[in-house]
């Protein structure tokens, strides 16, 4: 551990739980409804817009900003991605007919896309240490301004 840095492993460690207890979760996600997913989007979205306060304090906490005059920026690109996700999923989570090849004529080939149930969110502050790619985890290096 770097001398003076202890919330980097403390940030590791809690980012690696969240990311464990949902690739365990994923499992369930792949068989969950539309309706399902729609409801946990919903619950996402509110607890977001319940937290904006401290969203908001976390960001002007790692970009000096002035406060929003509304709803930061940020949770309102969030909501409005999670809106936009309400609105379509039944369309995107239909499956997609494709042309069968020549040695499987006579079938109905479809893709059919189904939940993942993992996400890593990033925050600005913590981005240049924080990355993650197929539960691989980087080692921490510190990033020197230029």
């Amino acid at each position: 551990m770097v001398e003076g840095l202890g919330f980097v492993d403390a940030t590791l460690a809690e980012a690696r739980r969240v990311f464990a207890l949902q690739s365990a979760y994923k499992w369930l996600a792949k068989t969950s409804s539309v309706n399902e997913r729609k409801e946990h989007l919903r619950r996402l979205r509110d607890e977001v817009v319940r937290r904006s306060a401290d969203i908001e304090q976390a960001i002007i906490t790692d970009l000096p900003q002035p406060p929003s005059r509304d709803v930061p920026r940020e949770v309102g690109f969030l909501c409005g991605a999670i809106d936009q996700t309400l609105e379509e999923l039944e369309v995107w989570a239909r499956p997609v007919k494709v042309e069968p090849s020549a040695d499987l004529r006579g079938t109905e080939p479809s893709i059919v896309y189904e939940a993942r149930g993992v996400c890593l969110i990033l925050g600005l502050g913590i981005s240049h240490f924080i990355c993650c790619s197929n539960q691989r985890w980087p080692r921490w290096r510190p990033v020197t301004p230029r």
